[in-house]
């Protein structure tokens, strides 16, 4: 179990990243923290820590480098453990 310090540091750091994004976007500032949390399991999951730091699991690349993960879909309504 995560301690609650962890997450509310967690909510913390993102928060003001957030506030910024939701005022430039028109886009809910606690949404975007709570997909973060979903997503990266308060900010444990592997793809979120360095040198990822992807918190919300966006597959794509940078700069021509990307990385491989195994990773929990769902394809045509079934659940799947595929890496992308």
């Amino acid at each position: 179990m995560i301690q609650l310090s962890t997450e509310k540091e967690f909510v913390n750091n993102l928060a003001h990243h957030a506030k910024v994004l939701s005022e430039k976007y028109g886009l809910y500032a606690s949404v975007m923290i709570a997909q973060a949390i979903h997503e990266s399991g308060w900010g444990l999951s592997a793809l979120s820590l360095p040198p990822n730091y992807n918190l919300f699991g966006i597959k794509g690349n940078y700069k021509g480098q990307s990385v491989v993960m195994k990773t929990w879909e769902e394809v045509n309504g079934s659940p799947l453990w595929m890496n992308a």
